[in-house]
Formats: structure tokens, C-alpha cells, sequence
């Protein structure tokens, strides 16, 4: 009877080890897969970047500068120049009052931490929107600006010259936020611009061989585009990107030359 029990009490502990052993590797499994994630998905993600693989095909960069078709996220559209984007009023003082664009090109509102541009020493300027919670703070925050009917966590803006001594344009808008708001996200914007050009499942795996699967829904113009992926630059967040395909490829190119970031 002794051995009987202590061969019970011997198997339910041996199956707790491998149970929390297993449990333990796992988690780590799962970390690893989500920390190493966007180095294998930035390939996959990006619209227009060195190495970027959608198995749509992008349009051809337009060799006119007519901008009036380009896609626009709310009142800030593809090709407006960095001055104009700089007079335009913020949209969204009702969530973030006071708010305004704070640009890379030159000092700084306190506390406005711009570091999103891997292109800035080949001459693009990063724009975001910053507000302070009440008038005695010194330093600014960072303030949203809504997407249908959800306020993504980052909202940056790009610009670049369309030729040598012009004055940058708007040819990036670059948005992330929540994941678990992507689907209704996607219903915004068929609501608002009808069916996509197309929706694609892009298969992906990270470093450690975890396979995962990314939506990737993209509207394209004349001379624009809008891609949309479930994943932004982890699993947790989706990503939205306004693109002016002119400029994008100028950008490339002078990215390629100078080994920036890919776009």
C-alpha cells in the first residue's frame, strides 16, 4: 500500500513538473516569437520599401505632379507641402485640446520626443501632433487624431522634396494602433472608400520558424495608395499607411544610395 501511494503521489507531481515546464516553455515560445516578430515582418508590411514583397504589384510612381486624387487621412492629403500641413489647423481639439504639429526640421515644443525617422540624415522630416493636459504642464504629450471611429497610439507624417530645392511634400502618413480594433477598422474605410484594390493573406515566419498569417488590405489611385495590415510592428498592433507613390520612390532610390532604413 506504501509503494501504491507513493507511486501516486510520484506520478501526479511528475506530471505537475512536465506541466509547468511545458506551460514555461510556451510562454517563451511566445515571447520569443512576438520579440522577433517585426524584423522578419517589416519585409512583408512595408507598402513601398527596399525588399518589400506584396503579392500585389505596386502602381507605377506617376510622373506628374498632380496630387488632387491623392488619398488623404482626414484633412492632412498625400503631397501637401510641409508648410501648409504646418498652418493647418489640428482637427481633433475636442480629444486634445491645443494641439499641434511639432516637425523635426527645427526646434521643438518641450517634451515632443520625434525619433521615428530612420530617413532624416537623407533629408525627410517627421512631423507628429503633441497638446498639453492642462496649462501648468511644461512638457507636451502626445496627442491622437482619430481614424473612423478609434484613435491609434502613433500618427506620424513624412516629407520629402519631389525634386532637388523644392519644398517637401507630404508622402508618408504612417499610423499603428490597437490590434483588436483592425477588422472594424477595415469596415471604416469600405464604408468610406468602397471595396479595396485588394485583400491578400501574406504568410510570414519569424527568426525561431513560427508561421503567422498578416491581412493586408490596399486601395490604390492614380498616384496614391492606402495599405492596411492586421500587424504593425508587433502582434498586438495593426497598421495603416497613406503612401504618394511618386515620392516614395524617390525616396527608395535616395534611401538606397545613402543605405537608409527601408520605407
Amino acid at each position: 500500500m506504501e509503494r501504491k501511494r507513493r507511486s501516486i503521489i510520484h506520478g501526479a507531481m511528475e506530471r505537475k513538473r512536465r506541466s509547468i515546464i511545458h506551460g514555461a516553455m510556451a510562454l517563451f515560445a511566445t515571447m520569443a516569437s512576438v520579440s522577433a516578430f517585426d524584423a522578419t515582418f517589416a519585409q512583408v508590411n512595408s507598402p513601398v520599401g527596399i525588399g518589400a514583397k506584396l503579392t500585389t504589384p505596386i502602381k507605377a510612381p506617376t510622373a506628374a505632379q498632380d496630387w488632387t486624387t491623392a488619398y488623404a487621412r482626414r484633412v492632412y492629403r498625400l503631397g501637401t507641402t510641409l508648410s501648409d500641413f504646418k498652418k493647418t489647423p489640428y482637427p481633433d481639439q475636442s480629444g486634445w485640446p491645443g494641439a499641434v504639429a511639432a516637425c523635426d526640421d527645427g526646434p521643438t515644443t518641450s517634451g515632443a520626443i520625434l525619433d521615428s525617422n530612420p530617413w532624416k540624415r537623407i533629408g525627410v522630416v517627421e512631423c507628429s501632433f503633441f497638446y498639453r493636459q492642462n496649462d501648468t504642464d511644461p512638457f507636451v504629450q502626445p496627442a491622437g487624431l482619430l481614424l473612423g471611429d478609434v484613435s491609434p497610439a502613433t500618427n506620424n507624417f513624412y516629407f520629402y522634396p519631389p525634386k532637388d530645392g523644392a519644398e517637401p511634400v507630404l508622402f508618408l502618413i504612417d499610423t499603428e494602433g490597437y490590434g483588436g480594433w483592425f477588422d472594424q477598422t477595415v469596415a471604416a474605410f469600405r464604408a468610406q472608400q468602397g471595396e479595396p484594390s485588394s485583400v491578400e493573406t501574406v504568410p510570414m515566419q519569424n527568426g525561431f520558424g513560427a508561421a503567422f498569417f498578416n491581412t493586408v488590405v490596399t486601395y490604390h489611385n492614380s498616384c496614391s495608395q492606402i495599405v492596411l495590415s492586421r500587424y504593425g510592428d508587433d502582434l498586438n498592433t495593426f497598421r495603416v499607411r497613406y503612401v504618394l507613390n511618386l515620392i516614395g520612390d524617390r525616396v527608395e532610390k535616395a534611401a538606397a544610395v545613402g543605405s537608409a532604413a527601408p520605407l
